[in-house]
């Protein structure tokens, strides 16, 4: 079986979660935000999320995948690239995403149509 396009073969727990922001819990509260696009070549570096429309990327760091200096600077360049595009952006972490998605929530749906 393939992957959808967009998708890696390979998530991290936090892209996971991320991938359908505020739609994991069932019920009357359940937020629906549209989807990403995830893990795609934008401006000459893949990004975790970004919402193309809404001129929006968001990187979800972990420790895990962005603990040495070769990652933080290319984390850098990706925030850059994406200010430059015009976009806003974003950076959640483990907690942010799998532990409490509450701020990251709030600010999405400020973020989001």
């Amino acid at each position: 079986m393939g992957l959808p396009p967009g998708r890696c073969s390979v998530w991290s727990r936090e892209e996971e979660g991320a991938r359908r922001p505020g739609q994991a819990a069932p019920g009357p509260k359940a937020e629906k935000l549209p989807l990403p696009t995830t893990n795609r070549n934008t401006g000459g570096r893949y990004v975790d999320c970004r919402w193309p429309e809404s001129k929006l990327t968001v990187e979800l760091d972990s420790y895990t995948y962005h603990h040495t200096r070769h990652a933080w600077e290319q984390d850098y360049r990706r925030e850059r690239k994406a200010r430059v595009r015009g976009d806003e952006f974003r950076r959640y972490n483990y907690g942010d995403v799998i532990e409490d998605q509450t701020y990251m929530l709030a600010e999405l749906r400020d973020l989001l149509p």
